[in-house]
């Protein structure tokens, strides 16, 4: 019954986590791009979380804050998971590089101690 309700309020995760081709017409209805789940953040955080770099550009394109707008910032997120193509997209769309998590953690430090190679040379780049 918690994943239906879940499902009901923020159908963006639920159409990111199942990379469903529905995405593009919720985000065309949606009040709301940056809506934050209590455990997985914005929409746009998950697709980072899951390297669903074209979920990332449409949640991009229709004003999602490439910064994020609360918790870890995405680009932090795609760091440490190893999503190349998402920290390009993020770069793309302006995120910054300097901006920590909520210890205090940049980017480049989430890709260093996560071990993905490929993200801290295009953020060294």
């Amino acid at each position: 019954m918690g994943n239906a309700t879940s499902s009901a309020r923020y159908p963006l995760h639920r159409a990111v986590h199942e990379d469903s081709a529905e995405l593009q017409s919720l985000i065309d209805t949606c009040d709301d791009v940056d809506a934050l789940h209590p455990v997985q953040g914005s929409a746009l955080n998950l697709a980072c979380e899951l390297g669903r770099t074209a979920c990332a550009v449409a949640l991009l394109d229709a004003g999602a804050l490439a910064d994020g707008s609360s918790g870890s910032p995405p680009l932090c997120t795609a760091c440490q998971h190893g999503h190349e193509g998402c920290v390009q997209t993020l770069l793309a769309h302006g995120a910054r590089m300097d901006q920590t998590d909520a210890m205090g953690f940049s980017p480049l430090f989430m890709a260093a101690e996560y071990g993905q190679e490929c993200c801290v040379r295009l953020l060294l780049e």
